[in-house]
């Protein structure tokens, strides 16, 4: 499910020995979590230092999991576009952890615009 396969037989690693890569230990990290199948599963970062196919992967694997009935809560730092449209619901913490916006993602654009920001072209 996380494409963590091909490194079934390797170590993990550490300081001392190199083992898996560090998008593999992140994907291995998830794979571990969900073993317990859990109902709610919390995903800090789990894209981050991971290359562009991998982060895209990890991230349908996620959206596939929410699909199936499973509450899934996701932080992410500035999700390139292809990533933020996987997402159902946003919740948007500025500065000081305050909410600017909350609800599905199909709304956060109307919402900026009526409150006076407005989108480049090309991002709608």
């Amino acid at each position: 499910m996380l494409g963590l396969k091909a490194c079934a037989d390797n170590m993990v690693g550490g300081q001392l020995v190199k083992g898996i890569s560090g998008g593999e230990k992140r994907r291995l990290s998830l794979a571990v979590q969900l073993i317990s199948d859990p109902p709610v599963l919390l995903a800090d970062e789990p894209l981050s230092g991971l290359d562009a196919f991998t982060a895209q992967n990890v991230m349908q694997t996620l959206k596939d999991l929410a699909s199936s009935g499973r509450t899934l809560i996701v932080s992410v730092h500035q999700p390139r576009s292809d990533i933020w449209q996987m997402f159902d619901n946003v919740l948007l913490l500025v500065k000081g952890g305050k909410s600017a916006f909350s609800g599905p993602t199909s709304g956060i654009l109307e919402a900026f615009e009526r409150a006076g920001e407005v989108c480049p072209a090309n991002f709608k």
